[in-house]
């Protein structure tokens, strides 16, 4: 089945860059419905050309996936987002680039870490801040203000 059929069935997704966790989700779900070789090429990348290793055969399959998979990526983005990537040719710099700048999941833990303290805080808004330290000959918990 050529890939501008499987893009055709799936109900179009267009990555604008706040969709990043169902549009990748969507995404995956056809590399899988095209091949375990596709979603491979997306996930860790193909053997580079000049791999000494690799028959002409091989090499041209490699090449073959990846143009697949690129042209997937390629028919799901917005406009906007195509432009930021288009010099990328391939399929898993493409996919790695855009985790990298879209997916939130990620980023979660750090804005966290960045709110203030007293917003972390689990005690009442009326008690003082204590902290918990351990002495170090025995790691028996003190107390501070």
């Amino acid at each position: 089945m050529s890939t501008s059929g499987l893009v055709d069935m799936v109900p179009l997704l267009l990555l604008d860059g706040s969709n990043y966790d169902s549009w990748s989700t969507r995404i995956l779900d056809i590399f899988r419905t095209m091949g375990p070789q596709i979603e491979r090429v997306v996930d860790v990348s193909i053997s580079p050309p000049n791999d000494k290793e690799l028959s002409f055969e091989e090499e041209e399959k490699c090449i073959h996936l990846n143009a697949q998979a690129t042209n997937v990526l390629f028919s799901v983005l917005s406009e906007d987002v195509f432009k930021t990537i288009m010099p990328l040719e391939d399929a898993h710099l493409i996919w790695t680039t855009l985790k990298e700048r879209y997916d939130k999941s990620k980023c979660d833990d750090v804005l966290f870490l960045e709110e203030p303290l007293e917003e972390c805080s689990t005690s009442s808004p009326c008690e003082k801040p204590q902290v918990t330290t351990f002495d170090d000959q025995d790691n028996h918990p003190t107390s501070t203000l």
